[in-house]
């Protein structure tokens, strides 16, 4: 992981714009990239995992970035009472977006017929 002094200024203005949909996101603490070619970003009160693509369309255009993605983003969200208290990182599956549930539908409905 390498830190990313740099991008600190674009990532600061990603969460303001995080917050219209998370209002729990906390203050930039830092951020690094990690092995999967994303901004692991601390926060005050918890964490979040950016991507690079995220970031780069951000500082190219934020204007062309859907509220959809945005609200994905902010979703991804883990604060610390869901962080592990030992390592401080979040459980994959406390940040990772739930299924649609129309999609589980289909899903459940194929696993029966099948």
């Amino acid at each position: 992981m390498q830190p990313l002094d740099e991008k600190k200024q674009v990532i600061i203005q990603i969460l303001n714009r995080l917050r219209e949909f998370s209002p729990t996101i906390g203050s930039y603490d830092k951020s690094v990239t990690n092995s999967n070619f994303q901004y692991a970003v601390k926060h005050d009160n918890g964490r979040i995992y950016l991507s690079q693509e995220l970031v780069h369309d951000f500082e190219q255009s934020p204007a062309f970035i859907s509220d959809e993605q945005f609200k994905i983003a902010a979703l991804k969200f883990a604060p610390d009472s869901v962080a592990d208290p030992v390592t401080k990182v979040a459980p994959l599956s406390s940040i990772a977006p739930k299924p649609n549930p129309v999609q589980q539908i289909i899903v459940e409905k194929k696993k029966s017929s099948g």
